[in-house]
């Protein structure tokens, strides 16, 4: 039936299909912040159907995040060089690599590449301590997953210096 399976890359084979459609924005007004990107296409297809935390209560999970790429609202304040504070379905901060191949850094994702979260559920603190260090926290609801697998939820960090603007170093966890 042209269906492709074991690949977070590919779903079908031998066809003509729509990869992802993706439409989205920003507002910023005094420290209130939030972002929108919605998809459409294979894309919002394959990523809810490789989370098996959708099954988890009575919701259709895999229904109502189908069309989300990345939504969030938050607050920044000006102390140091900023501080945010998100709430909602983010970007991944692990890898270098999106579930766009345009996005990736060599333009073909590895295997590898699909076991690394493309996104996460949760709240995300950043911190800007000076203009060339990030600091990012989380709690989030686990790996690339839309509810938690198990009772607890996930912890996470990312810390990004940029000594110059053609440097980054970044450590995550």
């Amino acid at each position: 039936d042209n269906t492709l399976v074991g690949s977070t890359s590919t779903a079908r084979h031998n066809e003509f299909q729509i990869n992802m459609v993706s439409i989205g924005g920003d507002f910023h007004y005094k420290g209130a912040r939030a972002s929108l990107t919605l998809q459409l296409g294979m894309r919002s297809t394959v990523v809810p159907r490789n989370d098996f935390s959708v099954t988890r209560g009575q919701f259709e999970l895999a229904n109502v995040y189908r069309y989300v790429r990345e939504a969030y609202a938050g607050y920044h304040w000006d102390v140091l060089h900023g501080i945010n504070l998100d709430v909602g379905i983010f970007m991944s901060y692990v890898g270098l690599f999106s579930y766009n191949n345009f996005e990736n850094w060599a333009y073909q994702p590895s295997y590898t590449s699909d076991n690394t979260p493309w996104f996460f559920n949760g709240v995300r603190l950043q911190i800007f301590p000076t203009e060339r260090l990030k600091v990012e926290l989380w709690l989030i609801n686990g790996w690339q997953s839309y509810a938690k697998f198990g009772e607890a939820p996930g912890f996470g960090y990312q810390l990004l210096y940029r000594p110059r603007e053609w440097v980054s170093l970044v450590a995550n966890g």
